[in-house]
């Protein structure tokens, strides 16, 4: 009697559902059904669950998964994964891209709201790289306000890398007309004019070079370094 609901995370027997390897306990067999195949919702009767765990107070009657995200809603809440967004307008809400979504009010990063976000000049800064977003007031990373960035003048940074081929990929240094900062912090000291990104990890100025925004202190003349990947070896003349 077993039978695969979803390939590598659901399945069900008789007796029990499955997530993974684990049993899930009080699950109806009789009538579990798969809310989307394109993530971790299931439901029964009576409940909702996300990756094997229960999305508490969540109607399995009207609930739906919402677009290609982790966003759901039934009739009086919304969701993301398995927590319940508190205080969010469900007339309203919508959804911008799988991590970001809105309502009348705010903008909301991972189900985590943007404190001072404004919904209606609200956008990700890149539909590829997500973790920055901007609107007419500031720069956001992830669910944090990036202190001093100007949304007007903003820049996401990319790494180029010549090995056998040149290739371009994000990474999470960003400008704008004055300053550099990774992740949510500026930058102190950087020289703006010569700042580039070696790769997700490392950058340089004439001055100096940067390991996830933090200044080396190497002698920059003699250090010599190796990329794999994100990840660095270097020394200089004091090794």
């Amino acid at each position: 009697t077993f039978q695969i609901l979803t390939p590598f995370l659901y399945a069900k027997d008789k007796k029990n559902v499955y997530y993974k390897d684990d049993i899930l306990i009080g699950v109806d067999t009789e009538s579990i059904e798969i809310v989307a195949r394109y993530n971790g919702y299931i439901k029964d009767k009576d409940h909702v669950y996300y990756e094997g765990k229960l999305v508490n107070g969540a109607d399995p009657k009207t609930f739906e998964a919402l677009s290609y995200s982790l966003y759901s809603k039934d009739r009086k809440n919304v969701y993301f994964e398995n927590k319940k967004i508190i205080g969010i307008d469900v007339k309203t809400f919508e959804i911008i891209e799988k991590n970001y979504a809105k309502d009348k009010k705010s903008v909301y990063f991972q189900g985590q709201k943007l404190n001072g976000s404004d919904p209606k000049t609200f956008k990700p800064c890149d539909p590829f790289f997500s973790l920055y977003s901007k609107d007419k007031r500031y720069v956001y990373y992830r669910d944090v306000i990036v202190r001093g960035a100007d949304p007007n003048t903003l820049k996401l940074l990319a790494t180029q890398v010549v090995d056998s081929q040149k290739y371009e990929f994000r990474s999470e240094y960003i400008s704008d007309r004055s300053s550099v900062y990774f992740k949510e912090k500026e930058i102190i000291g950087v020289d703006t004019e010569t700042f580039e990104v070696l790769n997700s990890s490392l950058s340089r100025d004439k001055n100096d070079f940067y390991y996830n925004g933090e200044k080396l202190n190497v002698d920059i003349k003699t250090f010599e370094y190796a990329l794999t990947g994100s990840c660095i070896k270097g020394e200089d003349k004091n090794k």
